[in-house]
């Protein structure tokens, strides 16, 4: 935590010199009302001493006066929250070479499967895009959190014939 004005928390000091100041009167009360006045007739006046209740007011000013000085001093502190916030971009190639059928029952479809479950399994808090490329990259679907139209995306994906992949 850091304090804007730090010079301002040594006015903190003034509270518990008002609190000395607070008892010391309430001594000086008690023998200023024994000097001034004849104690029977004291006695039969005053039945008895001042409560607690009588402290209250000058107590809730002292506590007033501490968070009125330490807000003053305008404290504030930089606190990381985690934010789960991310963005799945899907990039599927979509050239010819998607055609092949070294994987049951081609290349395409076992990639519109595998991507179909990837985005199931996603948190619902992250958005999703997709992307297709061939000999350019298009863009489907841009990061929302719409799974249908993630789903949509993939499942219109279709190896583009003449296509060439030059990785194959």
């Amino acid at each position: 935590m850091t304090v804007q004005w730090p010079g301002l928390l040594w006015a903190l000091l003034l509270v518990p010199v008002a609190l000395a100041a607070y008892l010391f009167a309430q001594r000086r009360r008690a023998s200023y009302a024994v000097r001034f006045t004849n104690l029977d007739l004291l006695a039969n006046v005053v039945t008895r001493s001042p409560g607690w209740r009588r402290h209250l007011p000058p107590a809730f000013y002292l506590l007033a006066l501490t968070a009125l000085l330490t807000s003053m001093a305008r404290p504030h502190a930089i606190i990381l929250v985690p934010k789960e916030q991310a963005t799945v971009m899907l990039v599927m190639d979509v050239s010819g070479s998607m055609n092949a059928t070294d994987v049951q029952p081609t290349r395409m479809v076992a990639a519109q499967r595998a991507a179909t479950t990837f985005v199931e399994e996603l948190p619902d808090k992250l958005r999703v895009g997709v992307v297709s490329f061939g000999k350019e990259a298009h863009t489907l679907t841009r990061p929302t959190t719409d799974r249908a139209a993630a789903f949509e995306a993939i499942d219109r994906q279709g190896a583009r014939e003449g296509a060439r992949d030059l990785g194959s």
